[in-house]
């Protein structure tokens, strides 16, 4: 998960068992399976959503806030639904059918707000949710608990493609399996290097490449770097390939060949 960046302070994480946080101001884990990048104590503050409804969007079931379809939020909810059509469109162009079936199988849930939750995340769980309060149908699913950190201007322009980052999170525990040994073996080469303790981000800092936080990081911020654009050096699948070709080759394998100039989408069988 990554955490949310406001002007130029970054947002630092505890290890909290349940939650993978993504977005929103700067990177952060989640549960001892990934860290969270808020602090919650053990009963959820602040209100959350009372009830849904349930939409398909390019081909993912997302539970929208009913607070976002009518009264005071709609106007906001209407921008969110059209940015989350935007982001969930762009995966759809790139991926091969495969991983992304498997993609769509993972619920996002788009709330006004909820309890103290901002940063969006994927929860692995429900152990973490229930002890802090939370809907326990929150586990499995990539959620986006805070309206305006979604909104963000300076959050899009940083993250495009923050909803891919949690996704792959998803995709690495219901898929690869948060132990995948491939996956393990080259995030701990990639902090071996030394290389990545202060690197150019896209709003000109320098700073430690969220990668290096654990494993379940580093995929999801590779995944975002070959599939689209990240936030941190390598910020795409060019420079990846370049500077780690051994990470663009694991990539490759695990998400299938990228899209050719003037050609179809990769097969569906390409991807493992």
């Amino acid at each position: 998960m990554k955490p949310v960046v406001h002007a130029c302070h970054f947002l630092f994480c505890l290890s909290l068992p349940g939650v993978l946080i993504a977005t929103g101001s700067t990177p952060q884990p989640a549960q001892n399976q990934t860290q969270t990048q808020e602090k919650v104590t053990a009963t959820a503050i602040g209100s959350q959503p009372a009830s849904h409804t349930e939409r398909a969007i390019e081909g993912w079931k997302v539970r929208i806030d009913d607070r976002l379809l009518k009264g005071d939020g709609a106007a906001e909810g209407e921008k969110a639904v059209k940015l989350l059509t935007s982001r969930l469109t762009a995966i759809t162009a790139v991926l091969p059918e495969k991983p992304l079936a498997a993609l769509r199988a993972i619920t996002i849930q788009l709330d006004l707000n909820c309890g103290d939750l901002h940063s969006m995340q994927y929860h692995p769980d429900a152990g973490w949710l229930r002890t802090n309060g939370y809907s326990e149908k929150l586990a499995k699913c990539v959620h986006i608990p805070d309206i305006d950190q979604f909104l963000s201007p300076f959050e899009n322009h940083r993250m495009p493609w923050a909803v891919l980052h949690e996704l792959a999170h998803g995709y690495h525990d219901q898929v690869l399996g948060f132990d995948e040994p491939r996956v393990r073996a080259a995030w701990q080469k990639f902090r071996a290097s030394g290389k990545y303790a202060s690197v150019l981000t896209s709003p000109g800092t320098l700073r430690e490449h969220y990668g290096l936080t654990n494993d379940k990081e580093f995929f999801a911020e590779m995944t975002e770097t070959y599939l689209g654009s990240n936030d941190f050096y390598p910020f795409v699948a060019g420079e990846l390939k370049q500077a780690e070709p051994e990470i663009f080759a694991l990539m490759a394998d695990i998400w299938g060949p990228l899209p050719e100039r003037g050609g179809s989408k990769p097969a569906a069988s390409a991807a493992k």
